[in-house]
């Protein structure tokens, strides 16, 4: 049997198949195929992965196969949905629609699984790791409100004067804290992007805000003085 029978064979069974391949399934297998082939994806490897060691064959090196496949994950799934594009296209006489979404849906139970084992581990807790950041200086993140939009962070250094004074006094061990937290997270910049977030916007607001409550309590330290 050669690569490419048994490529199909294996996929017959993933459609579970009984009386041959329709339309829909054979463009579909046309182009998985290519796409993995193209980037040199080990076809066995990548069912075993995706369908959860029920078919296919487990790769020899779990771990080189992963970032194998993690590298070139973009424009396999990009190549993947071109196909599934095509099939979408096609009509109604060949590809009815309740056979176009099934390749829909096994496109979809595919990726799935291929996005959450390429999903980088410290995604999961990024966010924690900035709220600790916060919390081991014993202020309630609630109060500063860094992952709310924009419009709603009213009390970003926070809600009272003995509040704000702590928190200028503590700001650059929270700034420190919440670099190092990005550092160690490879997908840490896209994370602060999907929070509206920008650790240097975020710094030199901290520091003007609290330039200018240091100079509002000088100014009324002075005034009393002068009473």
């Amino acid at each position: 049997m050669d690569k490419w029978t048994s490529f199909v064979f294996i996929l017959a069974n993933v459609f579970l198949l009984t009386s041959g391949q329709n339309a829909c399934q054979s463009s579909f297998l046309t182009t998985l195929n290519y796409c993995l082939g193209n980037r040199t994806v080990n076809t066995d490897n990548f069912l075993y992965l995706v369908r959860d060691g029920k078919l296919g064959k487990a790769a020899d090196d779990p771990i080189a196969f992963l970032n194998k496949l993690c590298s070139v994950r973009e424009s396999l799934t990009s190549c993947v949905r071109a196909g599934v594009d095509t099939v979408q296209l096609m009509p109604d006489t060949q590809c009815n629609s309740t056979q176009k979404a099934s390749i829909v849906n096994l496109y979809k139970s595919f990726f799935k699984v291929v996005n959450k084992k390429c999903e980088n581990p410290c995604r999961s807790v990024f966010k924690q790791g900035l709220t600790k950041c916060f919390t081991d200086q014993n202020f309630r993140l609630t109060d500063y409100l860094i992952f709310s939009p924009i419009a709603h962070r009213d009390y970003i250094v926070g809600t009272n004067k003995t509040e704000v004074q702590r928190f200028c006094d503590n700001r650059t061990i929270i700034m420190q804290c919440m670099r190092s937290v990005l550092l160690s997270c490879e997908d840490g910049p896209h994370l602060l992007d999907t929070y509206g977030l920008d650790l240097d916007a975020l710094s030199e607001t901290y520091t003007t805000l609290c330039n200018y409550t240091e100079s509002k309590s000088t100014t009324s330290v002075t005034m009393e003085l002068d009473d």
